[in-house]
């Protein structure tokens, strides 16, 4: 996206979270908007639940399976990246 894109997106869901009374159906329209803007085939929004224990699937599109899934803070690649555990590696092997 170029930045202007990114800002007019930013201000729309803004906008959509501000005059929204439905959560669940807001959070679907942004997650859809957001895979639609970046041109992806697929998405899921994850979110910390109340006990800040682990990351559940909130929506999914593409993926409608991922909903209600859980992700504990230490497990795959979700966990690692909230937590700061996810390292990247400068020089990757294949084979």
């Amino acid at each position: 996206l170029a930045f202007q894109e990114g800002v007019e997106c930013v201000a729309a869901l803004s906008q959509l979270f501000a005059v929204s009374r439905d959560w669940e159906a807001t959070l679907e329209t942004a997650l859809a908007g957001s895979v639609q803007g970046v041109q992806a085939t697929s998405g899921a929004l994850y979110l910390l639940d109340q006990d800040a224990t682990e990351l559940v699937c909130r929506t999914a599109v593409g993926h409608e399976g991922l909903r209600g899934t859980r992700v504990a803070l230490d497990e795959g690649i979700l966990g690692r990246c909230l937590t700061g555990a996810a390292r990247v590696k400068r020089r990757a092997r294949l084979g």
